[in-house]
């Protein structure tokens, strides 16, 4: 009845597809095989590796937003840059090159968050061991 609703609980995971996954990203089979997921579906070789969770990049969105030259129609606030009305664009090219900015745009905010939330986790969380067993 859970699964059925779609809100992710309980997690069920194929334990096969996992480790071809890991394998796919050149982790050894040892570490696939004692690996798993984590987080929502993030796959990693447990005790081996650590990351920060800092959200995901909507690329759908992004063109969403180039669409509406900038502005985000969910809340019609300009989150974005101009890229120009895409009614007057003559190409594919001429939207590609927008979205491009666009995304560009996008994944400079994203990395300056990171880069924040990376610094938090540094001066507040330290965990200056883990590095000892990798």
């Amino acid at each position: 009845e859970i699964i059925r609703k779609g809100w992710g609980q309980p997690s069920v995971f194929n334990a096969d597809e996992v480790i071809q996954e890991m394998l796919r990203q050149g982790k050894s089979l040892e570490d696939a095989r004692c690996g798993g997921t984590s987080g929502c579906v993030e796959t990693g070789a447990f005790g081996k590796e650590s990351y920060i969770l800092t959200g995901y990049f909507n690329l759908v969105k992004v063109l969403e937003i180039t669409l509406n030259n900038g502005i985000d129609p969910r809340t019609d606030k300009l989150i974005g840059i101009r890229t120009g009305d895409p009614t007057e664009f003559n190409s594919f090219e001429e939207l590609w090159g927008a979205f491009r900015k666009q995304l560009h745009h996008f994944i400079d905010i994203k990395i300056q968050g990171n880069n924040i939330i990376e610094r938090l986790y540094a001066t507040y969380m330290p965990a200056p061991f883990l590095s000892l067993f990798g």
